[in-house]
């Protein structure tokens, strides 16, 4: 071979180990990786579904375990809960829009992604870009079969959701704080029409220092609340600092007959729970105008110092008002409450109510409201009246004006239940109306209805505190 022959050979020799080491340059191959990392992602990206669905931004995936919360009932945030994966281990599971599927797929293709593209490799990038690649495929291959990997990547939060389910919910309006009177309704109608032909009162034990209401139990202050009405919202304020005031300031609200039924419903509340902190508490409050001490004496009973203070009221009430178990066992100097001026009642047809008052004029005050039961057919007549001479009765006897049937005294059976008050007509328009009476019932659905003869019903111990307050001739009922 020539010396130019040999010269030739070698350098084409040489030109296609250049040409080889071009072709494997570092460059080169990485940019080759880049490429077959980006062509997987991809595909994995396509083939990978979505853990969420069509159930958009804020709502709990299909399938989630019990316990996940609803945004609409929190503060809007997309809920989170941790859930069991198929091999007992948990994974976190999001109810917003693009969740991943247990921090699997996605997130291993986007980190191979974010390390990989865009630039050239360091001299080992190609161990490096074909570990990425082993990496994906055992990723891809993993959340294929269920099994997590051995360290999963975490998932960036999710971030807040937009549009309707992020706002919070609107709180509903406040329930007015008391219901309506219950309307009134037909049903057979009861006895207590006719007048009792009675026994004497009894001295039984009425009294136990408890106000109206079961075994005495204290009435909850209503709540302060916005009111269109300058008394009642001046009432609502001061019922605790100062309830003498509060007490007036409730019973000119209602007395000025501009009150809404809910705002009139809020006042008696008031009223009655104001009664347990005034009236039925044998404390003494030195600013009551309406009540007054009286120191027992020697030879004093309670009926003694009824008669001798000349007090518009029964024994019984002072019985109540101080807490006395035995009226019998009075001590010298005991300190007592007593009621100063009479008492009086208004009947409210409309409201099946009964309000009983202290005192006269500008100054009365409301003592308590009680529900009651009204005649059927509109029966209870109106006007003015006070009570009958000689018909403040307890434990009458008592016959039905309809069918005859007559109930002796004690009798657990006799439908005007145990107090009798009569009525008797001061005006033109209601002086014949004879009969007629305020009295207990045994049945206490009837409260609110229209289910008498004309009478006006109560509750067994709210009738014993009107028959105590309520006197002949003083007294006065206005029904309305």
């Amino acid at each position: 071979m020539t010396l130019a022959s040999q010269n030739i050979r070698t350098e084409t020799r040489h030109r296609h180990m250049s040409s080889s080491r071009s072709l494997l340059s570092p460059k080169l191959i990485g940019g080759a990786a880049a490429g077959l990392v980006v062509i997987l992602t991809t595909w994995w990206l396509v083939r990978t579904p979505s853990t969420t669905g069509d159930a958009g931004a804020g709502s709990n995936p299909a399938g989630s375990a019990p316990g996940l919360t609803d945004p609409s009932a929190g503060d809007g945030h997309t809920p989170t809960a941790a859930l069991p994966s198929p091999n007992g281990s948990s994974g976190t599971r999001s109810g917003g829009s693009g969740a991943t599927k247990s921090g699997l797929g996605t997130d291993a293709g986007a980190i191979v992604m974010g390390s990989h593209v865009g630039g050239a490799a360091p001299g080992n990038e190609i161990d490096r870009a074909a570990r990425a690649i082993a990496d994906g495929s055992r990723a891809a291959q993993n959340a294929a079969q269920g099994t997590p990997p051995t360290a999963p990547p975490t998932a960036p939060p999710s971030a807040p959701p937009t549009g309707p389910s992020a706002a919070p919910p609107t709180a509903p309006p406040s329930a007015p704080s008391t219901a309506p009177a219950t309307p009134p309704a037909k049903a057979p109608s009861g006895g207590d029409k006719t007048s009792p032909s009675g026994t004497a009162p009894a001295t039984t034990n009425t009294g136990s220092g408890a106000g109206p209401g079961t075994n005495g139990t204290p009435a909850t202050p209503p709540a302060v609340g916005p009111t269109t009405s300058v008394e009642l919202a001046q009432a609502l304020q001061l019922q605790q600092s100062d309830p003498v005031k509060a007490r007036l300031l409730a019973t000119r609200a209602l007395d000025g007959g501009t009150l809404a039924r809910g705002e009139r419903d809020r006042a008696y509340d008031l009223v009655n729970a104001l009664g347990k902190t005034l009236f039925f508490n044998p404390n003494v409050n030195p600013n009551d105008p309406s009540m007054t001490v009286y120191a027992v004496q020697s030879g004093d009973s309670l009926q003694k110092i009824v008669r001798s203070q000349q007090l518009g009221c029964d024994y019984r009430l002072l019985q109540r008002l101080n807490g006395l178990t035995d009226p019998n066992k009075l001590r010298l100097n005991q300190r007592l409450r007593v009621p100063k001026g009479d008492f009086h009642a208004e009947v409210l047809k409309n409201e099946y109510r009964l309000n009983l008052y202290l005192g006269e004029g500008s100054d009365r005050v409301m003592v308590q409201s009680f529900r009651v039961g009204l005649g059927e057919s509109n029966g209870t007549p109106l006007g003015l009246f006070k009570v009958r001479p000689n018909s403040k009765l307890v434990d009458p006897q008592w016959t039905h004006p309809r069918t005859g049937q007559h109930f002796a005294a004690n009798d657990p059976m006799n439908p005007i239940g145990e107090h009798w008050i009569g009525l008797v007509g001061v005006e033109d328009r209601n002086r014949d109306f004879l009969g007629y009476g305020i009295h207990g019932t045994i049945e206490p659905d009837s409260i609110g209805k229209d289910r008498s003869l004309g009478c006006v019903r109560l509750a067994a111990e709210d009738v014993a505190i009107v028959y105590e307050c309520l006197t002949e001739p003083d007294s006065t009922i206005l029904i309305k």
